[in-house]
Parts: structure tokens; C-alpha cells; sequence
């Protein structure tokens, strides 16, 4: 089953978290949900697949966080989840300028 971004925000627990950037790709369609717990992530999605990430591996370098960003979406990223808290309080406002530049949802 595929479902979009949007669809899919409306389901709990997504509900419960907001879209923060990249509204425009919220008809990006949703084929798998994975977690980031690797470095090379990008190197392994799939077009379609929505991430979550605690932000651990980009935490202290956000060029490098820009840089997996880019990279995923290229690969055709369908969304990507933080899980703030932990090591981030909030998304970077440069990774939110970036998510909207390319019309990637991040959602928190």
C-alpha cells in the first residue's frame, strides 16, 4: 500500500507531529518507513521511503546534515521525522531552509 506524506500525517501517531518544512512535497507517496542508524544511509534507501532519525549521526556538523539531506532527496526521500529532544531541541533553521528549497518534508 502507498499512501502520500499527507495521508499519512493524518494517521497517529503521525498526527501528533507537524509538518516543519518542505510543505509543497506533501504528495510525495510513502512505499516504506526505515530509521537512519548508519552513516551511508543514503547509499541504501529506496525512492519512496519516509526516515525517522533521533539526529545522533548528523548532530555535530550540520554541513554534513545539509549534505544527507540533499543526498536523500535526490535518492527520492518521501519525508523525513526527528525525534527532538535528545540532541536536538529543534530542526536547524538552515535544514529547514534547505527542506523547502527542495520540497522535502521534515516533520518533528
Amino acid at each position: 500500500m502507498q499512501i502520500t506524506v499527507e495521508q499519512a500525517m493524518n494517521i497517529y501517531p503521525l498526527s501528533e507531529g507537524n509538518i516543519v518544512a518542505g510543505a509543497s512535497g506533501i504528495q510525495r507517496m510513502i512505499k516504506a518507513v526505515n530509521i537512519i542508524d548508519a552513516p551511508d544511509i543514503a547509499d541504501w534507501i529506496k525512492e519512496g521511503e519516509m526516515l525517522f532519525t533521533t539526529a545522533f549521526l548528523i548532530k555535530d556538523d550540520l554541513d554534513e546534515a545539509v549534505t544527507l539531506i540533499k543526498k536523500l532527496n535526490a535518492r527520492g526521500l518521501a519525508a523525513l521525522g526527528f525525534k527532538l529532544g535528545r540532541f536536538w531541541q529543534a530542526i536547524p533553521q538552515r535544514l529547514i531552509e534547505v527542506a523547502n528549497e527542495l520540497g522535502l518534508p521534515l516533520i518533528e
